[in-house]
Order: structure tokens, then C-alpha cells, then sequence
């Protein structure tokens, strides 16, 4: 069987740095992350794969995926 340790991190502030820690248990290109914040999306892709980063855009002009009105996706534990 082949397992593959995959984690995801959505950036939560002051939580960030800690789960930053944690993914050093981790092999880089299993470490993936979902972020509102622009500053932390450039911070983040100076230690992993772009590709790996989901930077949601919360000042889109589409309705459909605006955060304007709804920004809990850091609430989530």
C-alpha cells in the first residue's frame, strides 16, 4: 500500500507560524495551504511550491467567489 502524508493548512494569523512548525514533518510537496491574505501568499511561496498555495482572492469583483460578505474560511479548525 502506498500512503501518502498529505496536509493542508489554511492560514489563521497567529496560528500560521505554528503550523508552519509542524510542516517541517513533512515532505515539501505534501504541505499544502489555502490563504486570504496576500502578504502571506508571497510569504508562502518562498518556502513552498506555488503550486501547492490556494491564495483566494477576497477582492474579486465576481459575486460568486467574492469573500467581501463572508470571510470565515480562517475560522475553520
Amino acid at each position: 500500500m502506498n500512503i501518502h502524508n498529505n496536509v493542508c493548512f489554511i492560514d489563521n494569523f497567529q496560528r500560521t507560524p505554528v503550523f508552519d512548525k509542524l510542516s517541517s514533518n513533512f515532505n515539501k510537496k505534501n504541505v499544502f495551504w489555502i490563504t486570504l491574505n496576500k502578504n502571506v501568499f508571497k510569504d508562502l511561496k518562498k518556502k513552498y511550491l506555488k503550486e501547492n498555495i490556494l491564495y483566494l482572492n477576497k477582492y474579486t469583483k465576481n459575486k460568486i467567489i467574492s469573500f467581501n460578505n463572508e470571510k470565515k474560511i480562517n475560522e475553520i479548525y
